[in-house]
């Protein structure tokens, strides 16, 4: 048997748009088989596949955040992978900080770990888990400029949680418009938050 899939990360953010996590950005038109019919049909668990929290990079708009999927083999295969932002990172634009690199590994039944690039070939053992984890998106837009959580309360950007939306004490009532960007006052952006200058 032979079994293909495409993994998503995150895409970019734009000028007036975080970028959406864990979404196909260059393969159209497809999508992964469902757990139920990968475990069936092959022997392998899917252990899990997750939203990579964090891993969208900082900015006035945040990339969205790359994924991590666990897969367990259950007999002896050969797994290729092909892959790219392993050296790299999705850059930023406009003063954006960039995404996480993406990351493959092995994690053997006897505890050990074995990393690999972007390209590679590995012989899997019955109980070996392969691990990737895609990258997130580049952010877009200064990070330190004024950040709007969902209910309209403004929020210094050393106040919040990167990824959380949830103001921390002291950050409620602020208006700390830098004026950099008068259409920046007034509007609400998505839940992310960035936390560095």
């Amino acid at each position: 048997y032979q079994y293909y899939e495409t993994i998503s990360g995150g895409s970019g953010a734009g000028p007036d748009f975080d970028g959406t996590s864990v979404v196909q950005t260059h393969m159209t038109n497809s999508r992964l088989t469902d757990p139920e019919v990968l475990e069936w049909r092959f022997p392998v668990r899917l252990e899990s596949y997750a939203i990579r929290r964090g891993s969208g990079g900082a900015g006035r708009h945040r990339g969205g955040d790359g994924g991590e999927r666990r897969v367990r083999f259950l007999e002896p295969m050969t797994a290729v992978m092909l892959a790219n932002h392993r050296r790299v990172a999705p850059f930023g634009v406009a003063g954006g900080r960039p995404g996480a690199l993406g990351e493959n590994w092995v994690e053997r039944t006897d505890g050990s770990r074995e990393d690999y690039g972007a390209t590679f070939k590995v012989e899997m053992r019955p109980g070996d888990v392969f691990v990737v984890r895609t990258p997130g998106g580049g952010g877009y837009g200064p990070a330190h400029m004024l950040r709007r959580i969902e209910d309209g309360q403004h929020v210094r950007p050393g106040e919040a949680r990167p990824a959380g939306g949830v103001p921390l004490a002291g950050a409620v009532g602020h208006n700390l418009h830098d004026g950099s960007d008068p259409g920046r006052v007034g509007r609400t952006d998505a839940q992310h938050l960035a936390d560095d200058p």
